[in-house]
């Protein structure tokens, strides 16, 4: 009967055995949980676990190199985006760096007989310009116009004027105001008197005024350059406002220049050039055709 029961026994030592078991693997399992919801400390107010809050970055670098959404970036690094990826931040250029030239006068014909007198502030040079001609380093003559020339540079304009007080454009101290003396000329002409038909004395002040004060003088009339049979033969004035120098002189609207002092004034430059020589001349003779008829203008220098 004993061995009839045995089996009962034996089923029941395997129960217990498994019970056993299982109340242990309950024990090693509550006493994990309970550390991993541990209550939160002062030290620790967001609640991150003592042992998760020690790790840094590159304890996920397995993740990231990995790229588990993207096969094809696995094993690359992210590219940082900067201010400028995103289209709404327009992209920062250089500044531009100022022209640095001062517009002293022009002489307006077609595109081609005209030109623009300017100086360049740092080195106090004066040069001829023609329409297309390169000025400074990166800008080209546009346009030429009475007083103004128009300057293409990356694309966008710039408009040099003339102005009437040039010293106020270049840098370094302003020169203290000039005193007049009761000799001295207030206005142009005023030590100009006429001796004859066409002959003038000019107080020598008058002269050095005029070649030292160029965008002054060039907004009291227009100069153009004159052309016969095709070929520039001089220069024509009009436009001459009257109490400017130039009407001082004897000078008409109309008048077309031929020679100063012998020598011919066919361009531009040599204009200049013979311009501010006259400072330094004793006698000045000009040559002109007026109403088709060639006259002598002599100017004796005191």
């Amino acid at each position: 009967m004993f061995k009839s029961y045995f089996w009962v026994l034996h089923l029941a030592m395997i129960a217990a055995g498994a019970y056993f078991i299982a109340d242990m693997a309950n024990v090693a399992i509550g006493s994990r949980l309970e550390a991993s919801i541990a209550p939160r400390s002062a030290g620790n107010p967001g609640g991150v676990p003592a042992a998760a809050s020690k790790g840094t970055f590159r304890d996920y670098n397995a993740i990231v190199e990995g790229n588990i959404f993207n096969s094809k970036m696995r094993g690359k690094q992210p590219e940082v985006a900067g201010p400028n990826a995103d289209p709404s931040f327009p992209a920062m250029s250089a500044p531009r760096v100022p022209l640095n030239q001062t517009l002293l006068g022009t002489m307006v014909g077609s595109d081609e007989e005209s030109y623009a007198v300017i100086e360049d502030i740092k080195t106090r040079e004066q040069l001829l310009y023609r329409i297309g001609d390169v000025v400074g380093e990166d800008g080209r003559i546009a346009k030429i116009s009475r007083n103004k020339v128009v300057i293409l540079r990356g694309g966008e304009e710039e408009i040099l004027e003339v102005s009437l007080f040039p010293e106020e454009n270049k840098p370094g101290p302003r020169a203290a105001p000039t005193v007049l003396t009761p000799n001295a000329p207030s206005t142009p002409g005023a030590n100009i008197r006429q001796a004859g038909k066409n002959s003038w004395v000019v107080d020598r002040r008058e002269i050095e005024n005029a070649v030292n004060n160029l965008p002054q003088l060039l907004t009291k009339a227009r100069i153009v350059p004159n052309f016969s049979e095709g070929k520039p033969d001089g220069f024509r004035i009009f436009a001459i406002t009257e109490d400017s120098l130039y009407a001082k002189i004897g000078l008409q609207n109309g008048d077309v220049l031929h020679r100063v002092n012998g020598i011919e004034v066919k361009d531009p430059q040599n204009f200049l050039k013979v311009f501010e020589q006259l400072k330094d001349e004793n006698a000045i003779n000009v040559d002109l055709v007026r109403n088709n008829q060639r006259e002598t203008f002599s100017y004796e220098v005191r």
